[in-house]
């Protein structure tokens, strides 16, 4: 009798070919169509229920229900055995040997498959560490973090930026412990290309935010995505996050991490930037509609150095002012402000005016007044290297990462930009900004920003934000076109909350 494969989601091995087996595979309409280019007369067909052509999507697998394997061959019998064959032999496929559309994203093939034991084999994801009925020490941890970066390294010792407050600092227990008694689920995702240089730091604030919080009632997942890259980033990611992830308690079934040797072809349309950027982040929140559990919140983060400390400050005003978006404000250099093209003031400002000083907020007085307070901002829009989301509306609403519909007169702006006017459409516009989570892209620039981000004039208005409703003139629309932005636009777009 035939036993069926245990039900699991990604990350997991979904069949399997000879180890001389060359195999291509394509995404044409709807099923992913293999074919061994050594037996030109065999093709293989895996029905992919998702609603997008063009991102390989893995499915859970139960029996033969969620994989379809059809040979072209005549005889029936022979079909049937050669199937089973390749079911249950379980030999990896070269993923350098797959290819796409498009040149997006495809998960990572080489994954052991999540039964209901413990899984005890060394793959290429790295050494699997057993799962542990309690939560580990601190150092144990840290031990573990620093040997599993140092093997994906290739010996070397990782370098992690020093961080100011690190778990034990008291200030954070006063200010953060009590989000220990909330109930929520967060998934931690972004997309990431050749930062092999920051994911060590990231990893090192991830896994202190995952320490702080250890709680029965908050659950994480991740949802993690890779191309291209010609540094170590995707050996940090197979041998060193997954199996992170997995100390620290997290299901394989909410990690989703996926690498790829090829990236988006870039030149091949420069105008479809906004697009294929769409697609990338697509990617990560496409976790957030396939999973059993329900997330509550979803932390993107960029290719930003960040301490564990300013996780927790945008966890906590995120929930101490009720936002449906909370974000970090990004510099590329002291006091030199990064994500101008996404970020909107209340009234749909920039955050000034090109060919002018780049003072924060020259258009807005109010906002200006409490950035000078490093007080939290309501915003029309942002995204500035890290933020956090209401991440519901993805679900209930079915909201996605987008271009303009220009046929409707959308500008032509950020994918991010645009999801947060989506957020608005659908009655989600509690948008804020913190000046006081400073994130850069250099981490000189983060310690240098660091140690004078604090208040430039008397903290006198209240923290909690009074919220307003959306912008009554319009938005500055400053266009991507012709693989340029528009940057001398001056257009007040109405329509932002039109369907």
């Amino acid at each position: 009798m035939i036993q069926p494969i245990p039900r699991t989601r990604h990350p997991q091995k979904l069949f399997s070919m000879s180890p001389n087996a060359h195999l291509t595979c394509s995404l044409r309409n709807h099923p992913l169509i293999c074919s061994d280019n050594n037996r030109p007369g065999l093709s293989f067909y895996f029905g992919l229920p998702t609603t997008s052509k063009r991102v390989f999507q893995r499915e859970p697998l139960n029996s033969l229900d969620g994989i379809m394997i059809a040979p072209r061959l005549r005889f029936n019998t022979l079909v049937f055995l050669v199937g089973c064959i390749f079911l249950f032999n379980r030999v990896s496929i070269p993923e350098s040997l797959f290819t796409y559309e498009k040149g997006l994203p495809q998960p990572h093939v080489d994954a052991p498959v999540r039964t209901e034991l413990i899984t005890r084999e060394k793959t290429s994801l790295g050494p699997i560490i057993e799962e542990r009925p309690s939560w580990p020490s601190r150092s144990e941890t840290y031990d573990v973090l620093a040997r599993l970066l140092s093997a994906a390294l290739n010996g070397t010792e990782a370098h992690m930026m020093p961080c100011g407050q690190r778990l034990g600092d008291p200030s954070l227990e006063s200010r953060y412990g009590y989000l220990r008694n909330k109930t929520f689920n967060i998934l931690l995702g972004g997309n990431t290309f050749n930062t092999d240089h920051i994911l060590p730091t990231q990893m090192q604030a991830i896994t202190d935010l995952m320490l702080f919080l250890k709680s029965d009632t908050i659950t994480f997942g991740a949802s993690i995505h890779e191309s291209g890259s010609t540094d170590q980033t995707r050996n940090i990611l197979d041998e060193a996050l997954i199996p992170m992830l997995r100390h620290l308690g997290v299901n394989d079934s909410e990690i989703f991490v996926t690498t790829n040797p090829v990236g988006p072809d870039w030149k091949m349309k420069p105008d479809d930037r906004i697009p294929i950027l769409a697609d990338l982040r697509n990617l990560v929140i496409s976790h957030l509609k396939k999973s059993s559990t329900r997330f509550n919140l979803l932390f993107f983060f960029n290719d930003v150095y960040y301490c564990v400390d300013d996780l927790l400050e945008l966890l906590h005003q995120h929930f101490h002012q009720k936002a449906d978006v909370t974000c970090a404000t990004d510099y590329s250099k002291p006091k030199g402000f990064y994500d101008w093209w996404v970020a909107r003031d209340i009234e749909g400002n920039a955050l000034w005016t090109i060919g002018r000083s780049h003072s924060f907020f020259e258009l807005h007085a109010p906002s200006k007044k409490r950035y000078l307070q490093r007080l939290p901002i309501q915003m029309y829009s942002c995204w500035n290297g890290m933020l956090i989301f209401d991440a519901i509306p993805f679900v209930d609403n079915d909201l996605v990462f987008r271009d303009a519909n220009v046929t409707k007169g959308e500008c032509r702006e950020s994918e991010s930009t645009r999801i947060c006017k989506d957020f608005w459409m659908v009655g989600k516009g509690k948008i804020q900004m913190l000046p006081a989570v400073a994130v850069a892209y250099k981490e000189d620039v983060y310690l240098k920003t660091k140690a004078v981000n604090g208040p430039e004039v008397k903290v006198e208005d209240k923290e909690l934000i009074e919220w307003a409703g959306a912008p009554k003139k319009g938005v500055h629309c400053v266009p991507y076109k012709d693989a340029k932005l528009d940057y001398g636009s001056k257009e007040m777009k109405m329509n932002h909350l039109k369907k």
